[in-house]
């Protein structure tokens, strides 16, 4: 029965307070939660979204690297790029300019079936099949007519278009070879044999990303007069408004996290004064410090415990949820960047707790200071 009894002194107020300060701070913990649930989250999906390289900027970019050069230059490009097991084609094309201005690339329907693989497109004599380099949801269109001029060296020659399709063959959205103009076999080699340069497109593709350098085939490329197309520089251009969301999101978070926590730091500092008179009361009647201290720690703390314990299980929940079939680069970073969240919301409760502590504790020594003084 002394046991029992004991048991009862120990636990039972505490459990009174811990409930009654739950009850008192319900609606403040779901507003922490929730924000916590949100950041953690959202942050990381952006995470996700921002470090997946099978992303949807992956269909803009077939080859690695991709320029436009003279032919008697492509051996020089072939000295910058050694690895023998990386593959590099060459494409014959001619530049095209039509009687209203309009660039374009011409190339032979034998190029086009071979860098389309399954394709066997067949163009007339006379015909050309216009490939405009953008997303098949693109509104732009090449031609508004079904003829186009082209300039020639004896003059202008007319062209029936085919078709017109939106169709990626080397790299997309880029000013210098986003319209390609493909020609009957004989139209082109009889248009190329006009021309006083022989001009080729070189495309690589490898496996290997470090296969390329850069800094040494831009220094090539300065000198020879190429136009190069880098598959890892232009795709972080286009991720740059991916990176500008992320940091958005993760600013906001932390500011979200700071100002949750701050609601609850206010909340129970706010409580404190009686938290100390309490304690002050059950301090005269015998109970230990040491028991104080570990009440009051937990009294001031139960909130921010309970909002964060819950918003890990959920976060967490949906956080594997959501990388399950993610390559392990981008979980680590995932996992980094919650547990950093984690790690800097439990540092600070514990740190408020101390710090509470410490308030009450001093309340308590001063009111008791001040009865031995009377």
């Amino acid at each position: 029965m002394k046991k029992k009894e004991k048991w009862y002194d120990r636990y039972i107020l505490t459990l009174k307070t811990l409930y009654h300060r739950f009850s008192e701070n319900k609606n403040i913990i779901l507003i922490v939660f929730i924000i916590n649930v949100f950041v953690w989250v959202i942050v990381n999906i952006n995470i996700i979204e921002y470090g997946n390289l099978s992303s949807e900027y992956l269909w803009k970019y077939p080859y690695n690297y991709v320029c436009m050069t003279e032919e008697k230059y492509t051996d020089e490009i072939h000295k910058v790029i050694k690895e023998p097991d990386e593959k590099i084609d060459e494409y014959a094309y001619i530049p095209l300019i039509s009687n209203d201005g309009g660039e374009y690339v011409g190339i032979s329907e034998d190029s086009y079936n071979k860098l389309t693989k399954n394709k066997k497109e067949h163009i007339k004599q006379g015909e050309v099949k216009a490939v405009l380099e953008k997303s098949k949801q693109d509104d732009e269109n090449m031609f508004q007519d079904k003829h186009v001029y082209l300039k020639t060296a004896t003059g202008m020659r007319k062209f029936a278009i085919k078709k017109e399709v939106k169709e990626v063959l080397f790299v997309a959205q880029q000013s210098d070879i986003i319209r390609i103009l493909v020609m009957n076999n004989s139209d082109f080699d009889m248009l190329r044999s006009l021309q006083k340069k022989n001009t080729v497109i070189m495309t690589q593709q490898t496996e290997k990303e470090t296969a390329i350098d850069e800094g040494k085939l831009k220094v090539c490329e300065k000198k020879y007069e190429i136009i190069g197309f880098y598959k890892g520089s232009l795709m972080k251009e286009d991720r740059q408004d991916d990176l500008t969301t992320l940091i958005f999101y993760i600013c906001i978070g932390a500011f979200l996290i700071i100002s949750g926590i701050m609601i609850l730091s206010i909340k129970i500092w706010s409580d404190i004064s009686n938290v100390s008179m309490k304690y002050g009361f059950l301090k005269k009647i015998g109970m230990e410090t040491k028991e104080i201290k570990k009440n009051v720690k937990k009294e001031l703390s139960l909130s921010l415990w309970i909002a964060f314990i819950l918003s890990i299980v959920i976060s967490g929940g949906a956080l594997s949820y959501i990388t399950w079939n993610v390559d392990w680069l981008l979980k680590k970073q995932v996992l980094i960047t919650f547990f950093a969240l984690l790690l800097f919301q439990a540092g600070y409760i514990i740190l408020l707790r101390e710090y509470g502590w410490r308030l009450a504790n001093q309340q308590i020594q001063s009111e008791r200071r001040e009865k031995i003084w009377k």
